[in-house]
């Protein structure tokens, strides 16, 4: 399992002012807007990071691949440690037909984790 965790705290605050043509009135409102990244946890082949491998997942590992594939761009270490499955060091369509497999098998009342799985 990957975990990545930030502590930053970004609070920011805008003033909406109102002004009419006659008369003019200034209304001043404090909008107060406050975002604090929590610990985000995914795991291999949990692209979504929903905490439940399926065909989206399958899918979002298939669209890496065809992003990675021509060469443009190189996956980041985090996009490699959870979308390659199957360890080998390429993101392809052997990573999203693991994640199907694994899904058809929880789906059908199977236990194993993928890492379980993954050595059948």
């Amino acid at each position: 399992m990957l975990r990545t965790t930030a502590a930053n705290t970004t609070t920011t605050t805008k003033i909406a002012t109102t002004t009419t043509a006659a008369n003019t009135t200034t209304t001043t409102k404090a909008v107060t807007t406050t975002s604090a990244t929590t610990e985000n946890k995914r795991s291999l082949g949990d692209v979504d990071s929903n905490g439940i491998l399926d065909a989206v997942d399958a899918s979002k590992i298939l669209a890496n691949y065809a992003k990675y594939s021509t060469g443009t761009t190189t996956p980041t270490e985090y996009n490699s440690a959870v979308c390659d499955v199957n360890k080998d060091g390429y993101i392809d369509a052997v990573d999203a037909s693991r994640v199907l497999a694994f899904y058809a098998h929880t789906s059908t009342g199977g236990k194993l984790s993928l890492e379980e799985f993954m050595k059948k």
